[in-house]
């Protein structure tokens, strides 16, 4: 049995209060807690006709009719598959790497943006 960071916080907080600190690391030599919980991936995708032609420019120093213009010019395939496995369209993925490149991002703040995970994005 594994027990979740909240869970084991308040575990944690029980013992304290009753002089069982001892307890604690016996649990934990044992294994029974969670490393940390991956961080909540909004569910959102990226559509790049809701972008108006500032907002375009502004995020990926690109407008929509470039991006789509970019993909067709470099005959770039319908669908891409990132290393972790994640597939997406070949334009949300041009997208991130334009949005990666228009000003230093962090992977974290990028995620509630595009929807996906770390390890999708990087």
């Amino acid at each position: 049995m594994q027990l979740s960071q909240a869970d084991a916080l308040e575990l944690l907080v029980l013992l304290a209060a009753l002089n069982e600190a001892d307890s604690w690391v016996v649990m934990q030599e044992a294994c029974l807690f969670d490393g940390p919980e991956p961080p909540l991936i909004p569910d959102v995708r990226l559509d790049l006709d809701t972008y108006g032609y500032v907002n375009a420019v502004k995020e990926f120093r690109f407008d929509v009719h470039g991006i789509c213009l970019l993909v067709r010019l470099c005959a770039m395939p319908d669908t891409v598959i990132t290393e972790a496995g994640d597939r997406c369209l070949v334009e949300e993925a041009l997208a991130v790497m334009l949005y990666r490149l228009s000003y230093p991002k962090r992977l974290h703040d990028m995620m509630d943006k595009f929807g996906r995970s770390t390890p999708a994005l990087s």
